[in-house]
């Protein structure tokens, strides 16, 4: 059986940052030879923990690519290499000798990606990629606020004011973009026996996502910071309990918003919607005036672990809002195996997210853990016939 199906492919992988890194580790669990280039002293962002996913199963070669010792070993390595990926700035890989024009002359089977703040050209090409600059430009702050126990009266929970995104979609977006186009680009390969350019970009990765929100956007671009009626007998929000825990409460269910409103010991004080028009009966003005006031200090009055058996046992949808990594200990993700330990060179055992895509006849696998800056830099440049000192200096 194989053991990914990448086996055999080899990625050069020249980018830094978040998207590059995650798309090329994406291509190593499932199986492909990934040759993390970094430049001497190791990558600046290896402090990052996220490099300790990106980064398992490569190997890491330390090039100095302002030295022509360095870039000669960069060019025997691309000899052999069926995809190249870097995230410099516009421009940067032209000075230094390695466009896609130029590579793709001399390797005319090497497929190209290149990863972006905003993309190769254009007004914006040479303006700072930083993921939060990227969230700001693209609308990624001011859609998908979340509810609060402040909005607890408005009809969707979100409030008006943009937020900073907890989810840097313009880079996982661009990562799986540049993944969809590498893999295309193999497959085309198959048939005209060419490799081609894949550009993609951050501002790329945030649109993609966004596209499906902006879709049902019912308010003009000017208004989208408004908060809807808060009259509308419906809640989406997450709720800080007496243990400071969160609980998300949902009642978009027919009939949910009176069952959660008699869980919370309110229906003597809020006006009941006869019948099964409970979303088209608004609150009054002093039903509003309660919700807004007791419904916060009534969940901050009890543990979380209170709430959720009181709103599941009137058959309201409530779920607990769980801390980063906690995931990791749900029966689910233990029973779909997305849960691996790796024991990382620098950090010791750590628990990560496993090979999330998994297809029977190969599955892939992590092949070790990140390694350290430039552990196989002797071995590599032994490989290619190169000088170790004059081109890692």
């Amino acid at each position: 059986m194989s053991q990914g199906s990448l086996d055999g492919v080899t990625v050069v992988d020249l980018s830094w940052g978040r998207p590059g890194p995650m798309a090329t580790g994406l291509l190593a669990d499932h199986g492909a030879a990934v040759v993390r280039i970094e430049p001497p002293g190791g990558d600046p962002y290896r402090s990052m923990v996220s490099r300790a996913a990106y980064d398992r199963g490569k190997q890491s070669l330390i090039l100095d690519l302002h030295t022509e010792p360095g870039r000669d070993a960069l060019h025997h390595l691309l000899a052999g290499a069926d995809v190249l990926v870097e995230s410099w700035q516009p421009g940067i890989a032209e000075d230094l000798g390695f466009g896609y024009d130029a590579l793709h002359e001399r390797y005319p089977r090497l497929v190209y990606c290149s990863i972006s703040a905003y993309g190769q050209d254009g007004a914006a090409r040479d303006r700072p990629g930083y993921e939060s600059l990227v969230a700001a430009r693209t609308g990624v702050m001011a859609v998908g606020g979340p509810g609060t126990a402040q909005d607890v009266g408005s009809a969707t929970g979100s409030g008006p004011d943009p937020i900073y995104p907890g989810v840097p979609i313009a880079g996982i977006g661009a990562a799986l973009l540049a993944v969809i186009g590498i893999m295309a680009a193999l497959v085309v390969r198959e048939d005209t026996g060419t490799g081609q350019r894949v550009d993609t970009s951050m501002l790329d990765g945030a649109l993609s996502f966004l596209n499906m929100f902006w879709e049902q956007l019912e308010n003009l671009p000017d208004e989208a910071y408004r908060p809807r009626s808060s009259t509308r007998r419906f809640m989406m929000a997450s709720m800080r309990c007496g243990d400071g825990e969160y609980l998300g409460v949902h009642t978009g269910a027919n009939g949910s918003y009176g069952r959660m409103i008699e869980a919370l010991g309110l229906s003597d004080r809020i006006s009941p919607a006869p019948g099964n028009r409970e979303k088209t009966v608004p609150l009054t003005d002093e039903d509003v005036e309660i919700i807004t006031t007791e419904v916060p200090r009534l969940f901050a009055s009890r543990p979380r672990a209170y709430w959720l058996e009181q709103l599941r046992a009137h058959d309201v949808c409530a779920i607990p809002v769980l801390r980063p990594c906690e995931v990791f200990d749900q029966p689910q993700a233990r029973h779909n195996g997305i849960v691996v330990s790796v024991d990382d060179p620098e950090m010791g055992p750590l628990e990560q997210v496993g090979v999330a895509a998994r297809m029977g006849a190969a599955p892939g696998a992590i092949r070790g853990p990140a390694p350290l800056p430039g552990q196989h830099t002797d071995e590599l440049l032994r490989g290619l016939g190169c000088d170790d000192e004059a081109a890692a200096r």
